[in-house]
């Protein structure tokens, strides 16, 4: 075994104790409501330790595994996307255009920047108002946590970007007598039947959605997809094309639904009010169990988002830790 694999299980096994810990503590808060005292109190070290062990776990990995052979393995299944869907030059195979990734990119930054700095804000301030009550906020700490949770932020924006990259970029929209289908990079395969298609909708954007009457699957089409008019034309002979069409609930207010469990979050782990940490906690793992939920089961999201999503419960627990301990000496 080489000296990067060895240091690489080390940091690995550093992170991994890290994550036990922090586990430990929240299980102590069910066991003991005295404690949720503490917890509250240290929500900023927690946070720090968190990222920590995060970044120390995948730096670990990355040094274990070959980074030569990933690049490889994910040649390979990016070939076998452009191979198995046919020759790239057919007439009813779509891409998407060579240069058209710089418009994705600049709406996803412009998306998720502000959600992740309004996370970290309210990270922040759950420690302030818990710590400040009680004169033991240092705000030395300031210099240690802003620069790390920007740090977090950019890495996070950069790599969700990378990956809707490969995604952008393997993406193949194949259309045959009977079926449409869609693949790309580390994302499951959907086919639908025309004879099954419910709608074919054009957005204001140039997008298209392919819609199925007998599953939820949903073939979403970016506006940056190579010779649109025709592919318009072809989706017009399988089923009408409608503009867009009314918003649904959770579509309408999506910005809204974002930030509210985040706010909600806050009053939970700083209200003292009974009624408001039940209600307000309720609510947070209701939305956190629905997205982890919907992440699992959209095939348009790749696997290692989806795998990344179950540090959602890590959440769950701490806010299930506080629900508890507060409903019971409050």
């Amino acid at each position: 075994m080489s000296v990067k694999k060895i240091i690489g299980l080390i940091l690995m096994a550093v992170a991994v104790v890290i994550f036990l810990l922090m586990a430990n503590s929240i299980i102590f808060v069910f066991l003991d409501p005295e404690l949720e005292k503490w917890i509250s109190y240290s929500v900023i070290g927690f946070i720090i330790l968190f990222v920590l062990a995060f970044f120390l776990f995948r730096f670990g990995r990355k040094l274990y595994r070959n980074k030569e052979e990933e690049v490889r393995a994910d040649i390979l299944d990016t070939s076998d996307i452009l191979t198995t869907t046919g020759p790239p030059i057919s007439k009813n195979n779509f891409r998407m255009k060579s240069d058209g990734f710089k418009e994705v990119r600049s709406g996803m930054i412009k998306r998720t920047i502000p959600i992740g700095i309004l996370a970290v804000g309210a990270g922040l301030a759950m420690g302030f108002f818990k710590s400040s009550s009680s004169g033991d906020f240092d705000w030395n700490i300031l210099f240690i946590m802003i620069p790390i949770s920007l740090f977090a932020i950019g890495y996070g924006v950069k790599q969700g970007i990378d990956r809707q990259r490969q995604i952008f970029e393997s993406f193949v929209l194949s259309i045959n007598e009977t079926n449409i289908e869609r693949r790309a990079f580390n994302t499951p395969d959907i086919m639908i039947a025309k004879i099954n298609i419910n709608a074919i909708i054009k957005n204001n954007d140039g997008s298209f959605f392919i819609k199925s009457s007998t599953s939820k699957d949903i073939i979403g089409i970016h506006a940056q997809i190579e010779r649109k008019d025709e592919l318009e034309k072809m989706l017009e002979d399988i089923h009408p094309v409608t503009s867009e069409v009314p918003k649904s609930f959770i579509e309408k207010y999506q910005t809204i639904l974002t930030i509210l469990p985040m706010v909600l979050m806050v009053v939970t782990f700083l209200s003292t009010n009974k009624w408001l940490v039940g209600i307000a906690g309720t609510i947070v793992l209701v939305a956190m169990g629905y997205s982890l939920f919907e992440i699992q089961r959209n095939k348009n999201i790749d696997e290692k988002t989806k795998k990344g999503s179950w540090w959602l419960l890590l959440v769950i627990f701490a806010v299930l830790g506080t629900m508890y301990s507060k409903l019971v000496t409050l």
